[in-house]
């Protein structure tokens, strides 16, 4: 890459089009197009199925999140490495896990029949593998986004003094757990409204997580949308939806934005409320009594504020769910080997033991067959989105530590395509590229292109506390020893982060793995890629047929990540300064 003075603003313009261009172009596309169409009749009860979904994954997630963190403030290191292998994993993977998991003929019910459940056929009545309610996908849903929320409240923790701030509530009569959630949580849950934004918007237009655990007689509002796209409905309805879906979108996050303010107000207003009833006086304990002031009604704090408190247990409540949730994830998981080379078709046989004694390699002979050619295509766009995301990161965060006045609201503008609904802007920018004759024809590059939308944001996370954290002192001297802009870039920089660039580039190609709706959009029917398929495969079949593709899904983001974890470790063996 270049290296010149402008080089930030250059980046700035680059970025701009890479995310701005189809972002833009795309939501131009529905709002003009499908403003022809603004039926709701046909909408409106799967709207309400999907906010309601949306709603529950992201309160029971957060709720969890928070819980864990409070409750287990001293186990960082082993919630950490219990939240990676789920957070680099599909949803996918994580959907089908449960949905075996749960099915009638499942490991659980097998495994609590007929003693407990009465059951000696497999029962017809049992909804929990595709809850009609939309329950499963809410659960599944949760667990993904769980890790994704603790990653981020340590990453926040990192920065405050949480400990001195626990220590000094125990003095003063609370237990870690109360003493967490009134002085630490108030200070990271505002840091976490771009992030529930995030969870919002991908929950609203989930498709394949839908389409495998999600209610299967009335669907989610996303599911119905991407069927009708694929059926004989006009585009302008299709697109009508998309705005309908836009707007839910928008409001949902209004109301994510105002009740994380009202909740940091009343927590603050309710410490403030206790301290007077404990005798704590704002000079007793240095920085507590500004820091926790009220700055409204003392009434208000005590009502709103003690409801989110320990009083009623919700910091407990928050980390039972998330060890559920944690433990229903990988006892799920868990049976993907063992169901894989089990013998089966549609419903297991010999109800209810918990396998046929039928065992072979018949289902994977069959998912291989199918998923070993498409793994060219998943790779080859998957490392070209990674390769164009890391190059545009790097070149912007580079021109960011050289400018003194790096733009404020550039951390919200690059996570903006995650704030979106995908189907909002996805579908404008396919009925824009069919109708130019991009699709099919150049689905290839539209393909990468709609990947890097949103593999770029998450290499930035992955980047920028990274990059900005860099010793400025180390740069200081190499400039000293003579060593130009470009050459610092090159022999001191690159080396020294060359972990989290390698974490960047595996984590891209995970999301890219993931992403279902951009591969549906830009390929037109004509190629398809891991994901694609196995969402079809994953769909009515056999057991051992889903759970040899949920291991396929399952173990390609973990080869990424393991192989990365390998050259990390091999490039710091003998460069003490390069460990972590």
């Amino acid at each position: 890459m270049g290296f010149r003075p402008n080089l930030y603003f250059s980046a700035l313009l680059v970025i701009a089009l890479i995310l701005g261009l189809p972002l833009f172009a795309g939501l131009e596309v529905t709002l003009r197009e499908g403003t022809q169409s603004l039926n709701l009749a046909w909408h409106s009860t799967q709207i309400g199925k999907s906010v309601f979904v949306a709603l529950f994954a992201t309160i029971i997630s957060l709720i969890s999140a928070l819980g864990i963190a409070a409750h287990f403030q001293m186990r960082t290191q082993l919630i950490t490495w219990l939240s990676l292998p789920l957070l680099a994993i599909p949803h996918a993977a994580v959907a089908q896990a449960l949905g075996l998991l749960l099915s009638p003929s499942g490991f659980l019910v097998r495994a609590l029949s007929p003693e407990i459940t009465g059951y000696t056929h497999p029962p017809s009545d049992w909804l929990w593998d595709q809850h009609p309610a939309g329950w499963t996908l809410i659960v599944a849903l949760a667990i993904k986004e769980l890790p994704f929320l603790l990653i981020l409240i340590y990453t926040y923790s990192a920065t405050l003094p949480t400990h001195s701030w626990t220590r000094a509530a125990q003095c003063l009569g609370y237990n870690p757990a109360a003493g967490w959630w009134h002085l630490t949580l108030p200070h990271i849950l505002p840091r976490l409204v771009l992030p529930l934004f995030v969870i919002v918007a991908f929950c609203v237009s989930v498709v394949d997580v839908a389409a495998l655990v999600g209610p299967s007689r009335l669907k989610t509002f996303a599911h119905s949308l991407q069927q009708a796209w694929q059926s004989d409905t006009p585009p302008s309805e299709v697109l009508a939806g998309a705005i309908w879906m836009l707007l839910v979108t928008l409001a949902l996050l209004l109301l994510m934005w105002g009740l994380v303010h009202l909740s940091v107000r009343g927590m603050i207003g309710a410490m403030s409320w206790q301290r007077g009833h404990v005798g704590l006086r704002a000079g007793s304990s240095p920085g507590l009594g500004t820091r926790l002031r009220p700055r409204l009604g003392t009434g208000f704090g005590e009502r709103f504020g003690e409801s989110l408190g320990p009083g009623l247990g919700l910091p407990r409540l928050g980390a039972i769910m998330g060890l559920g949730l944690y433990t229903l994830a990988y006892l799920s998981l868990a049976l993907y080997p063992l169901q894989s080379i089990i013998e089966t078709s549609g419903r297991r046989t010999h109800f209810p033991d918990l396998w046929t004694g039928n065992f072979g390699l018949k289902a994977w002979d069959q998912a291989l067959n199918l998923a070993l050619p498409t793994l060219p295509t998943t790779l080859l766009i998957g490392g070209m989105a990674t390769g164009i995301s890391l190059i545009g990161i790097l070149w912007l965060l580079e021109g960011e530590s050289r400018n003194a006045r790096p733009a404020p609201a550039l951390d919200t503008v690059l996570l903006m395509p995650l704030f979106i609904p995908q189907f909002a802007f996805l579908s404008g920018g396919a009925f824009l590229g069919l109708k130019w004759g991009l699709i099919p024809g150049l689905g290839w590059p539209v393909a990468v292109w709609f990947h890097t939308l949103f593999i770029m944001p998450y290499v930035f996370l992955v980047l920028a506390p990274a990059y900005r954290g860099f010793d400025r002192n180390l740069v200081t001297m190499g400039a000293s020893l003579g060593l130009g802009p470009g050459r610092l870039f090159w022999r001191l920089k690159l080396p020294i982060l060359l972990r989290p660039i390698l974490y960047a580039l595996a984590w891209g190609m995970a999301v890219s793995l993931a992403l279902y709706l951009p591969t549906f959009f830009a390929s037109g029917g004509r190629f398809q890629t891991l994901l694609t398929v196995g969402v079809t495969q994953l769909a009515g079949k056999g057991d051992s047929v889903r759970a040899v593709w949920g291991l396929l899904l399952l173990m390609l983001p973990l080869c990424f990540f393991g192989l990365v974890t390998l050259i990390s470790a091999l490039q710091s063996a003998n460069r003490r300064g390069l460990r972590t």
